[in-house]
This record gives structure tokens, sequence and C-alpha cells, in this order.
């Protein structure tokens, strides 16, 4: 009789919901990525901006340019502060996502241990039964087990 574990479905579901829980964190670690990328263009973008109001402020422009310039910045730091709230609230979910995959894991270690145990006592209630079975046989008189040795 082979072992069997009896909780192996649920074992099963444990794994599922920790590779679930696992596809959920990279996708929002994902998310996480992209925000910062999307911060990383715009820092650039207003580095861009300043260099360019810096080159317009040395020569002789037209007041116009210089406030299409300060507009521009303005809406960018809007932006940024918005990307970096939005980051912010990125960054939660995938810790929350990291810990929902941290207890996922948890439980399906706790069943595999459970199943390991099991098994051990399985083996080991196995080994105890063969050795009654061999104890509870006949053991040949000492006259017959020299007869019965082969040559």
């Amino acid at each position: 009789m082979a072992f069997r574990f009896r909780l192996a479905k649920v074992l099963g579901l444990r794994e599922h919901a920790e590779q679930d829980a696992a596809r959920e964190l990279a996708r929002r670690q994902g998310l996480v990525n992209a925000c910062r990328l999307e911060l990383d263009r715009m820092a650039r973008s207003r580095e861009e901006l300043l260099a360019r109001r810096d080159s317009l402020q040395q020569g002789r422009v037209l007041p116009p340019l210089l406030g299409e310039n300060r507009y521009q910045l303005i809406v960018l730091e809007r932006a940024t502060d918005l990307t970096e709230r939005k980051l912010a609230g990125l960054e939660r979910e995938a810790e929350a996502a990291r810990r929902e995959l941290m207890e996922r894991s948890k439980e399906r270690r706790l069943l595999e241990k459970l199943r390991d145990r099991r098994r051990e006592e399985y083996e080991l209630e196995e080994r105890r039964r063969e050795l009654r079975e061999q104890d509870a046989r006949p053991q040949p008189r000492h006259g017959m087990a020299i007869a019965m040795q082969k040559r």
C-alpha cells in the first residue's frame, strides 16, 4: 500500500493560491517600475526645460517664450507630483501583494511539512508492520536451518 496524503488537494490549492499571489506581485511590481520610469523621464524633461530657460534668459528673447517655458515647467511639476502620489499608492499595493505572497507561501510550507511528517510516520509504521510479520513467521529449528542452508 502506497502513501497517500489526504490533504493533497488542499496542498494543490495552496500552491495554486501562492502562484496567483506571485503573479499579482509581479504585476504590481511591473506597475511600480513603469511609474518610476515615467518619473525618470519627467526628471529628464525638467532638466531640459531648465537648461532651455537658462539659455533663453542669457539671450535677448521675447517674453512669451519665457512664459511658455515657465508654463511647461509648472505643468511638468504638477504631473510629477501626481505621478509621485500614484507611485506611493502602487508601492503600498505592491507591499500588500508581497505580504499576501508571504502568507500563501507560509501556508503551503506548513502543509508540505505536515505531508512530510505524515510520510515519515507512514514509513515508520510500514517498517513496524513488516517486522511484526517477520516475527510472526515460524522460525526453522536449528537442525532444519542447517539443512536448508545452501552449500
